[in-house]
């Protein structure tokens, strides 16, 4: 497998880093989401629980294959993170602070984007 050039482990499994943007919201995942009405859902669920702290947003990772990406709730005026979200039990992560920012999209959507897209969805079924 290794004939002295450099052996990458992920692409002989087929393993895709970064297949969601840098920049991706929700909104440009959807034709990837699993369920994108109940992804969307839950999101806008935790979402609602944590504006309680002040007006915050909603960011998603950006590894994986964007099936159910994990997503990150910011402080939306200063992006400090608040906590995140594992995208397929909607759990809290135990750790932020250990998150690795470079692996969470630059763009977020506030409460209203998300609960409009969700409203979209609904509309085309």
């Amino acid at each position: 497998m290794n004939d002295g050039q450099n052996y990458n482990r992920d692409q002989e499994f087929g393993v895709h880093k970064n297949v969601i943007p840098q920049d991706a919201t929700i909104a440009d995942v959807l034709r990837l989401l699993g369920d994108p009405e109940e992804y969307v859902r839950q999101v806008l669920s935790t979402f609602y629980t944590m504006k309680k702290q002040g007006e915050v947003v909603v960011r998603i990772g950006t590894t994986g294959t964007g099936l159910r990406p994990s997503y990150r709730i910011d402080m939306a005026s200063t992006g400090e993170p608040i906590s995140a979200f594992d995208g397929q039990t909607h759990r809290a992560f135990t750790d932020v602070k250990s998150i690795d920012t470079e692996n969470w999209s630059s763009c977020s959507m506030n409460f209203v984007e998300v609960r409009d897209l969700l409203g979209q969805i609904r509309s085309r079924l």
